[in-house]
C-alpha cells in the first residue's frame, strides 16, 4: 500500500482514506474506513459525471452491482458521486491478485487451478444473475484471498460506459472480439475474458499474442488461441468460451454445471439488458445445452510423456542447478572446514586445492547461473533477470582469479567491484522469490549481503596502512560466514525448485 499523495482526497463521503491500494486507467483504489471503523476499498473513478442524467445513469448501473449475491465476489457496499467523480465502495479483500501471484509464484496447476476455475465461474454466474456484465474480467481483478479467489470490480465498466461518449472499456489482452468491434457487449464477453484469464493462470502466458496493440487486436479478432500449456480436461471448455461468435459461447451457469458435474439440461442466461454499439438497450438470451459432467482424466500421452516442453525445460534446469549448486556448496563448505583445520594444523590440505577440482567448481558455477535463471523464471521473471545479470561480473571475477591474481591494487579492483555487484544482485534476486520460499529468500539476502561486505573488507585490507589484528580476524570470520551462507543458499534454493517442479509434473489421480 502506498501513502496518500497531495492530490489524493482524505475523505470520500463518510469514508476516511488512509492509503492507496492501486491506480489504473479507470481510477484509484484507496483503503478506507467507514464511520464504524470497518475497512473498505474505495474506488474513485476518473470519469466525470457531466450532468444530472449521466449522474442518474451511473448510479442506476452501479446500484445493480449491489444486488450481486456474495458468492466469491467482493460485495459492493455503497456507490455515489463526490465532487463530480463517481465512487464505488466494496469489501476490502486482503491478498495478491491472480496476476501478481502467477508472475511471482508461477502458473497454477492441479486442484488449485480447478478451484480457481470453479470459484471465478461461480462469481460470474452470480454477477450475471443480477443483470450485471463485468466487462473487465482479468487476472488483476481476481484477488487470491485467504478464503479463496474473489472477483472484484464487477459492474464498474458498464457503469462507466454509461457516462462515456465513445470509449472501449476493458483490458485489451483479455477483451472479447466484439468489444473491439463495438458490437453487443453482453454476458458472453465475460466468458471470453474468463477463458483468457484461465489460460494465463494455467500457463503464465496470454492466450493471444501481440507485441503492439494493433497486432494484439488482430490476434484476438482473427487468430486461434494458444492453449498448448492448458491441461487437457480444461482445454475444450476454454476453446468453447474463446469462440469468436458470442452466440456460440457457453453461459457461466452452463459451464459451471459442466465443471461441477451437475445434472445436464438447458442452462440459460436470464434475459438482461445489454448495450449495443450505440448504447441502445437490447434484450438477449443465450442458451447452452450442458453436456455430460466433465470427467477428470490424466492428460492424454503425447511426446515427452504428456509434459509440455516448457515444463520439461524447467525441470531440467532445476535439476542442473541443484547438481551444480551442490558442487559449489561443497567447495564453499570445504573452504570453511579447511580454514578451521589450519588453525589447528598448518599442514592440513584437502582435494579442494587441486587444479582439477578448481576447474570443476568454475564450470559448475558458470552452469549454475543460467540453470538457476531458467528454473526461477516461472516463479519470478525479475528474480531470473537479476540472476542472469550476475554473468558479466562473474566472468570478470573469474578472469581476475585465473589470469591476474592480486598483484596490485588496480588489478584487485577487478575482483572487488564485480564481487559487490554479484552480492547485491544475489540479494535482490533472492528477495524477489520470497513468495516462493521465505527461507531461501532470507538465505539469499544474507549470502548476497555477506558477499558484498567480504569484497569491501578485502579491499580495505589491501589499502596502504596498518590495521588492528582484530580487523583481520573479523575479515576471516566474515569470509567463513559468507562461504557457509552462500553454499547453503546455492544448495537449498535449487532443491526447492526441483521439489516444486516435481509437484507440478505429478499426474492427478482420476476422480
Amino acid at each position: 500500500m502506498l501513502p496518500l499523495a497531495a492530490a489524493d482526497p482524505g475523505q470520500i463521503d463518510v469514508y476516511s482514506l488512509s492509503g492507496v491500494l492501486g491506480r489504473g486507467g479507470q481510477g484509484s483504489v484507496y483503503l478506507g474506513e467507514d464511520d464504524a471503523g470497518v475497512k473498505v476499498a474505495v474506488k474513485v473513478l476518473h470519469s466525470q459525471v457531466a450532468d444530472e442524467d449521466a449522474h442518474r445513469r451511473f448510479l442506476r448501473e452501479a446500484e445493480a452491482a449491489r444486488r450481486v449475491a456474495p458468492f466469491c465476489t467482493a460485495r459492493v457496499l455503497d456507490v455515489g458521486v463526490s465532487d463530480g467523480r463517481p465512487y464505488i465502495v466494496s469489501e476490502h479483500i486482503t491478498g495478491p491478485s491472480l496476476e501478481r501471484m502467477v508472475k511471482g509464484d508461477g502458473a497454477r496447476f492441479g486442484s488449485g487451478l480447478e478451484r480457481l476455475a470453479v470459484a471465478t465461474l461461480t462469481a460470474l454466474a452470480a454477477i450475471h444473475r443480477a443483470g450485471v456484465v463485468h466487462r473487465d474480467f482479468k487476472p488483476g481483478n481476481v484477488i487470491m484471498g485467504a478464503e479463496g479467489p474473489v472477483v472484484i470490480d464487477f459492474g464498474i465498466a458498464r457503469a462507466l460506459d454509461q457516462t462515456a461518449t465513445s470509449s472501449v472499456m476493458g483490458t485489451p489482452a483479455f477483451m472479447a472480439p466484439e468489444q473491439f468491434a463495438g458490437g453487443v457487449s453482453g454476458p458472453a464477453v465475460d466468458l471470453f475474458s474468463w477463458a483468457s484469464t484461465m489460460v494465463f493462470a494455467a500457463t503464465g502466458a496470454q492466450a493471444f499474442k501481440g507485441d503492439t496493440m494493433p497486432s494484439l487486436m488482430h490476434a484476438i479478432l482473427t487468430a486461434e488461441p494458444d492453449l498448448s500449456g492448458v491441461p487437457h480436461d480444461l482445454r475444450p471448455l476454454l476453446q468453447a468460451c474463446l469462440n469468436k461468435d458470442p452466440a456460440q459461447r457457453p453461459t457461466a451457469d452452463g459451464l459451471l454445471a459442466t465443471l461441477t458435474g451437475a445434472p445436464s439440461g438447458p442452462q440459460a442466461m436470464p434475459t438482461v439488458p445489454i448495450s449495443g454499439p450505440q448504447g441502445a438497450p437490447v434484450q438477449g438470451t443465450i442458451r447452452m445445452e450442458a453436456g455430460p459432467p466433465l470427467r477428470r482424466q490424466p492428460p492424454a500421452p503425447v511426446a515427452g510423456g504428456g509434459r509440455s516442453a516448457a515444463g520439461v525445460v524447467h525441470r531440467i534446469a532445476a535439476v542442473t542447478a541443484l547438481i551444480c549448486g551442490a558442487v559449489v556448496a561443497l567447495s564453499l563448505f570445504g573452504q570453511t572446514i579447511e580454514t578451521v583445520a589450519n588453525w589447528i594444523d598448518d599442514d592440513y590440505e584437502t582435494f579442494l586445492g587441486m587444479t582439477s577440482w578448481l576447474m570443476i567448481t568454475v564450470v559448475s558455477l558458470l552452469l549454475y547461473i543460467p540453470a538457476y535463471t531458467v528454473a526461477a523464471w516461472r516463479h519470478s521473471v525479475a528474480a531470473a533477470i537479476c540472476m542472469a545479470m550476475t554473468v558479466p561480473p562473474a566472468l570478470v571475477f573469474i578472469f581476475w582469479g585465473l589470469a591476474l591474481g592480486d598483484n596490485d591494487l588496480p588489478a584487485f579492483l577487478l575482483a572487488v567491484v564485480p564481487g559487490v555487484l554479484i552480492g547485491l544482485m544475489i540479494s535482490v534476486s533472492a528477495l524477489l522469490l520470497w513468495r516462493f520460499s521465505l527461507v531461501a529468500a532470507l538465505l539469499g539476502v544474507a549470502a548476497g549481503g555477506l558477499v558484498a561486505v567480504e569484497a569491501l573488507g578485502f579491499l580495505v585490507v589491501r589499502l596502504p596502512g596498518s590495521l588492528p589484528d582484530l580487523f583481520y580476524d573479523l575479515v576471516q570470520l566474515e569470509s567463513m560466514a559468507t562461504s557457509v551462507t552462500l553454499g547453503a543458499w546455492a544448495l537449498v534454493t535449487p532443491a526447492l525448485l526441483v521439489l516444486r517442479a516435481g509437484r507440478a509434473a505429478a499426474p492427478k489421480v482420476a476422480a
